[in-house]
């Protein structure tokens, strides 16, 4: 594996969803924001909380990262890399380094798409994701997931169920499968696709990592199809993310006097795509 190091020790110090590393790297490497004084730090384009940080050289923390990734194999994938997703790169807020375990699909020739959902799916919502995320994988499209109860994991399910590939966007450290429940999934998954994250190892989940981490499910595709959701859910945020990057949305029509389908319905009616198979998704 790649040195990765300064890459890790500067992660650390950005933290998920900030973009500020953007124009750093595009005229420095990690090592070189490792090696500067704190005259030179203070002359940065960043604010003051990471000019502070960056005066920090502790490398403890990214050598005990580094060494659990060499271990355990675990890839890194840094914003600079040839190939770090360029779809990822198109973000206003990109990851600035992606742990990830499994195959890597070829994600600038492989169609990826989103598909998700609630947590407390209905049985129509449990046979939708099933069927949307077999159609996919048999169709050799990437289903893209969040491993969550529900839609999620349904989804995941019949992709692999159709022997195609998943890809699967973590809210914790590579190393934690959230639920437990899913952790013969986690296996299948990485069998026959790739679990990716931008949480270092051992990064346990938090009730802000999962929205934080829908941006990525969405940036990764170019279509999000929301098969059920409730007027609050999670998903529908998934969705905000995909319209602010410039990516299609899709819904499954559910039952309009149900509150479990409020979200779905809504998205309908603001344009959203009616999605009844994953025909509608790839005839676009």
């Amino acid at each position: 594996m790649k040195d990765r190091l300064f890459d890790i020790w500067l992660s650390l110090h950005v933290g998920p969803a900030n973009p500020v590393f953007i124009p750093l790297l595009e005229q420095h490497t990690p090592y070189d924001l490792f090696s500067m004084n704190a005259d030179e730090i203070s002359e940065l384009p960043c604010d003051d909380r990471l000019k502070k940080a960056l005066c920090d050289k502790e490398l403890g923390e990214a050598y005990r990262i580094q060494k659990y990734c060499r271990t355990n194999g675990v890839g890194i994938l840094f914003w600079q890399d040839e190939n770090y997703p360029g779809i990822l790169r198109l973000l206003k807020d990109p990851p600035m380094l992606l742990y990830y375990r499994g195959k890597l699909p070829d994600l600038e020739r492989e169609l990826c798409i989103a598909v998700v959902g609630t947590r407390t799916m209905s049985e129509y919502g449990k046979k939708m994701a099933y069927k949307i995320g077999y159609e996919l994988g048999a169709a050799k499209a990437i289903t893209v997931s969040g491993l969550a109860l529900g839609v999620d994991a349904m989804a995941s399910a019949g992709a692999l169920s159709a022997g195609g590939t998943t890809m699967v966007v973590l809210g914790c450290g590579i190393d934690i499968v959230y639920p437990t429940a899913h952790k013969n999934l986690m296996k299948e998954v990485l069998r026959f696709g790739a679990v990716i994250t931008e949480y270092y190892p051992l990064t346990g989940p938090s009730r802000g990592s999962f929205p934080m981490r829908n941006r990525i499910i969405s940036g990764m595709s170019l279509m999000t199809v929301v098969v059920e959701a409730s007027e609050k859910s999670g998903s529908l945020g998934t969705a905000r993310h995909a319209i602010s990057q410039g990516r299609d949305v899709g819904a499954v029509p559910g039952d309009v006097i149900s509150s479990a389908f409020v979200g779905s319905n809504f998205l309908l009616s603001q344009g959203a795509k009616h999605i009844a198979s994953a025909a509608d998704v790839l005839q676009d």
